[in-house]
């Protein structure tokens, strides 16, 4: 049901989420044993562990260091205001929600056509703040499966 709740701005402060770290460092870590050990030619298996290696700088730089979302507000009429690397921006839900009890993918419309994956691990936010957003997303979500499914829970 639709509550008082909703129609207040939601803030949600980001911290670094240590499961998100993990997660993307064994990935990292997995991908890179597999380059260098696996059954391909040398100058294949370099190529490969340098772009293994690039990707792990780019996603460390943009999801766990400077180039974070540090603040994100989910305001009542459905747009987003975001605080990262460059201030202030504002931005709109894209496609492609999903969300668990351990985490959440908000793809990020910002302005000028650009797309930002906002990932938020549980132990990474405020627990009232995740419970609200998560509260949040299943409404929206019940009410976009009557216009083009959009938003979807993980299952």
């Amino acid at each position: 049901m639709w509550s008082g709740a909703f129609d207040k701005p939601l803030r949600i402060e980001i911290a670094v989420s240590r499961y998100l770290a993990a997660s993307l460092i064994t990935v990292h870590l997995l991908g890179l044993f597999a380059a260098v050990f696996g059954p391909w030619p040398v100058a294949v298996r370099c190529l490969l562990s340098a772009v293994i290696v690039l990707s792990a700088a780019a996603v460390a730089w943009r999801h766990l260091l400077a180039g974070r979302i540090t603040v994100a507000v989910w305001l009542p009429d459905g747009r987003w205001r975001v605080f990262g690397g460059v201030g202030w921006q504002d931005a709109r839900l894209g496609p492609g929600v999903r969300w668990s009890t351990l985490w959440v993918v908000l793809p990020l419309q910002m302005r000028g056509a650009r797309r930002r994956m906002l990932f938020l691990g549980r132990d990474g936010v405020d627990p009232d703040a995740f419970r609200r957003l998560r509260a949040r997303l299943t409404v929206a979500c019940e009410a976009e499966k009557a216009q083009n499914g959009a938003v979807k829970p993980f299952k």
